[in-house]
C-alpha cells in the first residue's frame, strides 16, 4: 500500500511541478536533458537516472534490495504516465519572435 501511494505521488508531483513551470529538482532536470538530448524517452530517462544513483548507493556500501531496485525501475514509467495524464510537454517550443528579442535586442 504504501508502495502504490509514494508511485501516485511521483508521477502527480513531478508532471504538476514542471507542467506549471515551478521549477524541476536535479534528477527531474537531468531526466528532462537527456530526453532532450538524445530523444528517448521521460521513462526510459528517469529509469536510467534512478538505477544509476541505486547502483552508486550500493557501491558505496548502502543497503539495496528488491523495493529499491523495483522502485528505481518503475518511477520513470510513472513519471511519464503523470505527464501523459496531466498532458505535460516536456520542451515547450519557444515562440521565434522571443528568439528574436533575445539574440537582437530590442531595436
Amino acid at each position: 500500500m504504501r508502495a502504490a501511494t509514494c508511485f501516485r505521488h511521483t508521477h502527480t508531483d513531478s508532471a504538476i511541478y514542471i507542467g506549471v513551470d515551478a521549477g524541476a529538482g536535479p534528477r527531474d532536470s537531468m531526466m528532462l536533458a537527456i530526453k532532450r538530448t538524445t530523444g528517448i524517452s521521460i521513462r526510459a530517462a528517469r529509469a536510467i537516472i534512478e538505477v544509476t544513483v541505486v547502483t552508486l548507493g550500493w557501491f558505496l556500501g548502502g543497503p539495496a534490495g528488491f523495493g529499491t531496485l523495483a522502485y528505481a525501475i518503475m518511477v520513470g514509467p510513472s513519471v511519464q504516465w503523470g505527464f501523459k495524464i496531466f498532458k505535460v510537454q516536456p520542451h515547450k517550443l519557444i515562440d521565434e519572435a522571443v528568439i528574436a528579442g533575445v539574440e537582437g535586442g530590442a531595436e
